[in-house]
């Protein structure tokens, strides 16, 4: 992805001066929006503290669990 805006950035049709969301938030909308495309995620649907820090660990924590459920043989 960074490979893509880069490439953009450089024929001129990416402007990142607009960009001030935080990288953390970023990723961690982006594994949710993966998460949620797989259809992998029955993870807590509530959150006491909604850091993006605490976000991306849980999404770290399910994509972990998914990795290791995808190599038991069934």
């Amino acid at each position: 992805m960074q490979a893509v805006i880069a490439e953009a950035a450089a024929r001129g049709q990416a402007g990142l001066d607009l960009v001030s969301v935080d990288s953390t938030t970023a990723r961690a909308h982006h594994h949710a929006a993966v998460m949620v495309l797989d259809g992998e995620w029955p993870g807590p649907a509530f959150r006491s503290d909604k850091t993006p820090d605490s976000l991306l660990a849980g999404l770290h924590l399910r994509g972990a669990i998914s990795w290791i459920r995808s190599l038991q043989p069934d």
